[in-house]
């Protein structure tokens, strides 16, 4: 596939044969000769040998972060055992990586081949808000975007929505949150490959937003109704107008719709949903799941 060229010269660098490899390590080889030489001519002076160091743009250092690394060691001797499909959790350290969807394109096709079956599907869990992605951004809510357009293009694969159930000051949150997504997880699959269509598994999506004077209508598919989980205000709606500068706006509801307004928003053309990265919503639909966070025009 194009693209993802940093990412191909990566796993060049692991396939002995290439230039690439040999390149890479022809540099670890001088350093090593530049140590060996210093070290004996420090021995012959009677002074300390310096300790060998090879700088970590020569030497591959946390070799479980290199690419092919933990798929080798945990997944590929599997391979190809008949299976259905995949929970997917893991996105964390891919966080501000505007190449991520590409990826799991990649990831997905090589599982498929592997597996010898083209019609895997894929359960992706997002990773939960949290502070250490920084409180002035949303570059979670963006991986989050790549992720549910991975899924959209993909039409085997599905987003479990974790936002309302995390700890933003938790990267990897356990106890009740880890209950939670294996059992949206098992709702998912067990709709979609196992025929129980008559479980409510999906996450509201907006489908349609129209400007309305003063406020925008959103409308959701996967809701009948919605409520706040906490009896509070409902949290995390923003609207913009034709400036394109977004305010936090109020949200009501009424059966699958949204009314949002603002008092700094004479006429909302836009809006976005939980766009921060430590935005944690109290709006759920009738199986008390929450919508995907999304945004209505991209910027």
């Amino acid at each position: 596939m194009k693209g993802l060229d940093k990412f191909k010269k990566k796993l060049k660098i692991l396939r002995p044969g290439t230039v690439e490899y040999k390149k890479h390590s022809e540099k670890q080889f001088s350093y090593i000769k530049q140590w060996q030489k210093q070290a004996k001519d420090n021995d012959k002076a009677n002074m300390p040998v310096p300790a060998l160091e090879i700088p970590p743009r020569v030497h591959i250092k946390q070799q479980h972060r290199y690419p092919t690394c933990l798929y080798n060691g945990c997944i590929a001797p599997l391979a190809p055992m008949a299976i259905k499909g995949f929970f997917w959790y893991q996105g964390e350290s891919n966080v501000g990586d505007n190449e991520y969807q590409k990826k799991l394109v990649a990831f997905t096709n090589g599982l498929r081949k592997d597996f010898r079956n083209p019609a895997l599907n894929f359960f992706i869990v997002e990773p939960c808000p949290c502070k250490s992605y920084g409180a002035d951004n949303a570059k979670l809510a963006e991986l989050w975007e790549q992720q549910q357009a991975f899924a959209d293009a993909d039409r085997k694969s599905y987003v479990t929505v974790t936002g309302d159930i995390g700890d933003v000051n938790d990267l990897h949150p356990g106890g009740r949150s880890k209950e939670y997504i294996a059992t949206r997880l098992s709702n998912l699959a067990l709709k979609y490959l196992y025929g129980k269509k008559e479980l409510k598994a999906d996450f509201p999506r907006c489908e349609k937003f129209v400007p309305k004077g003063d406020k925008l209508v959103l409308t959701f598919k996967f809701a009948e109704k919605f409520h706040a989980s906490d009896g509070k205000p409902i949290r995390h709606f923003e609207v913009a107008g034709d400036d394109g500068k977004y305010y936090p706006a109020k949200a009501k509801t009424a059966g699958n719709k949204i009314f949002l307004t603002s008092s700094k928003v004479a006429n909302p053309l836009n809006a976005r949903f939980c766009w921060s990265n430590v935005a944690v919503p109290n709006l759920l639909n009738e199986a008390n799941l929450p919508p995907i966070s999304f945004r209505t025009l991209k910027k």
